[in-house]
């Protein structure tokens, strides 16, 4: 976020990975170099940023090495989500020098195993937080048909659903919401992406959780680099 006299801000991020198989059977070596860089429309007063840009060790993956550059000096915290995340401020220069641009990079390389379950680290918050809905994945009545289709309406077959369960209603997911870019945008909910019938990546996640949500599924948007 960011106050003063910049009245709008252009983002663009670019993303490049190198893939490369590792001796270990199941497992995958990513190269990531990550860059957004920001252009402001008028000198920069203040900004404050929280960046959610270094992946965590785990039984899922090695972080063999991993750097990540801001504007500013980079503190380090857990969010409420257990994700490992740094915040950074900027302050208009002493020097009465203006800002108008700046960038954040994250470079490194992570192994990945083949282990298609992910397992939550103890300290994690429990599932049922991942119960409640948010602005974009608030279920309407096509949203919750559509979850209790596929997942029944609670109990124990919601609450351990088998892999080719969950697989398929991916698969009706994908059916329902055709992949077309430039139709939707960060703000579109599932509830319009449904509506729409087209979206991106972001909107079958969305979509997905809210019809797993809506049947009693704990659910939650994961976000990184895979192949």
């Amino acid at each position: 976020s960011s106050n003063g006299s910049a009245t709008w801000a252009l983002a663009s991020v670019a993303t490049s990975s190198c893939l490369s198989r590792s001796e270990l059977v199941g497992s995958m070596r990513l190269t990531i170099h990550h860059e957004t860089h920001y252009e402001y429309s008028a000198a920069l007063k203040y900004a404050l940023q929280q960046l959610c840009l270094t992946p965590q060790a785990s039984a899922h993956q090695t972080v063999v090495d991993w750097t990540l550059r801001a504007p500013g000096r980079l503190y380090a915290q857990r969010d409420g989500y257990g994700n490992l995340a740094h915040s950074w401020t900027l302050a208009r220069q002493a020097s009465g020098k203006s800002v108008y641009r700046g960038s954040v990079q994250a470079d490194g390389q992570v192994l990945t195993h083949g282990e298609p379950w992910l397992v939550d680290d103890a300290q994690a918050p429990p599932p049922v937080v991942y119960l409640r809905t948010t602005a974009l994945t608030a279920p309407d009545a096509c949203l919750t048909a559509l979850g209790r289709e596929h997942l029944g309406q609670g109990g124990a077959a919601v609450a351990q659903p088998g892999e080719s369960v969950l697989l398929r209603l991916a698969a009706a997911v994908r059916e329902r919401v055709r992949y077309r870019s430039g139709v939707t945008d960060v703000g579109t909910s599932a509830a319009q992406a449904l509506a729409l019938g087209v979206g991106v990546c972001q909107d079958h996640a969305h979509v997905f959780i809210a019809a797993c949500r809506a049947a009693g599924l704990p659910a939650r948007y994961v976000s990184g680099y895979f192949h």
